[in-house]
């Protein structure tokens, strides 16, 4: 921490760093499966309001629903391997003090601000899939 305490500073010695990896594995894994629930409305939203008003208005289907899923989990794989990079986080600004900046604040509002960056990229993400189920393969 600087002399006010505002912000941290990288920890370049910690007193036991596997016990300190072992807290922050926990942390983040059991915030994982909340993060994952999170992200199925906003791409739900997108995605059946675009593929709504396409079948709505009879356009054509050019995807099958297996390319839709398949779609839909490679999307669930990528926000996995984003929500992974939180570790460069939390191993660059961490440490084992149970009162620094990092451990009091830094997490939360990193879990909070990337959640909801998140959830935008699902409700785009679920619209982009509607418009590829729809849209022929000339025009996309």
């Amino acid at each position: 921490m600087d002399m006010f305490g505002f912000f941290p500073t990288v920890c370049l010695s910690m007193r036991d760093f596997p016990a300190y990896r072992g807290v922050a594995i926990r942390y983040w894994e059991m915030r994982r499966l909340v993060f994952n629930t999170l992200l199925v409305v906003p791409a739900a939203f997108g995605y059946i309001i675009t593929a709504g008003i396409s079948a709505g208005v009879g356009d054509l289907r050019y995807l099958e629903t297996v390319d839709v899923v398949i779609r839909f989990a490679v999307s669930c794989v990528a926000a996995n391997l984003c929500y992974s990079f939180v570790y460069a986080f939390e191993f660059l600004l961490g440490s084992d003090n149970t009162m620094s900046w990092w451990r009091r604040y830094g997490r939360a509002s990193v879990l909070v601000s990337g959640t909801l960056f998140a959830m935008f990229l699902a409700l785009l993400g679920g619209h982009r899939i509607a418009v590829i189920e729809y849209l022929p393969l000339h025009l996309r």
